[in-house]
């Protein structure tokens, strides 16, 4: 909602053609009031009982300017200084959030039965439930080389190795947010480095958060790509990982994961 405020009011008085016309005083004024501030503005049908003597008192800032009472007096309002609400005030500023995750089976079997369903894990780190690190951008003159950032911030965030990266993916923008994604290699080192959310109570540290994605095959033997990209349609999926203000669907971090993961049989 757009809210004004009223700078001045002038009143301008212009003679009429009639001489003879002559504007009385009222004894009260019907539907009139004077804003004083724009919170109190009520529309309704209440008739206001303003006294004379102080509407006409040339104290009165809002008739000071009124000489002959012979004259017409116009109202004019000048409206200006618009008053920005706090929710028009827009962060400039922009960051980069990263979304650290391995992805693992339940099971360790082949998906080779079309009568079974699979639980395809997905380990992302997170802290603060399931929040994710953002980190500012410093503007420079030179054009910003999002991966390398992704990574040295990553190893320097996580504390993780260039050999525990398999790649690095833009998963989209949200607002003045690039979003990506790190693939992580899964390996014991890498599982032990953080507890699990499950057995974890400290809200403020890293921890491995685990979804779990329910897969009914449509073929025997599906590739990892077909998987995650069955998984990133299924609208059972609700999840979402928040960055600040913002969030990301976890539906669209399991798209991002088929478009990296190959086309090996799963």
């Amino acid at each position: 909602m757009e809210l004004y405020k009223i700078i001045r009011i002038k009143i301008l008085s212009d003679k009429p053609n009639d001489e003879d016309s002559i504007i009385k005083e009222p004894n009260n004024l019907e539907n009139t009031s004077i804003v004083e501030n724009v919170d109190d503005i009520v529309v309704n049908e209440t008739k206001s009982q303003i006294d004379n003597e102080s509407i006409f008192s040339e104290d009165n800032s809002i008739l000071s300017n009124i000489h002959d009472e012979s004259h017409e007096s116009i109202i004019k309002l000048t409206i200006n200084d618009k008053v920005k609400d706090s929710s028009d005030i827009i962060d400039e500023q922009e960051y980069v959030s990263i979304t650290a995750c391995f992805h693992w089976k339940v099971t360790d079997s082949v998906i080779g039965d079309l009568d079974k369903t699979y639980l395809i894990g997905t380990n992302i780190i997170t802290r603060l439930n399931d929040s994710i690190p953002t980190i500012k951008i410093k503007s420079s003159g030179e054009s910003i080389k999002y991966k390398t950032l992704v990574r040295d911030n990553s190893k320097k965030i996580f504390g993780i190795l260039n050999k525990d990266i398999i790649t690095i993916k833009h998963l989209n923008n949200t607002n003045n947010y690039h979003n990506y994604l790190v693939l992580l290699k899964k390996s014991k080192k890498l599982s032990s480095k953080f507890k699990n959310s499950i057995n974890c109570i400290d809200s403020n540290t890293f921890k491995w958060r685990s979804y779990l994605g329910i897969f009914t095959p449509e073929k025997i033997n599906p590739t990892k790509a077909e998987v995650y990209d069955t998984l990133s349609k299924d609208k059972r999926v609700s999840n979402t990982l928040s960055i600040d203000k913002n969030s990301i669907k976890l539906v669209n971090v399991y798209k991002c994961i088929s478009q990296v993961i190959g086309e090996t049989p799963y």
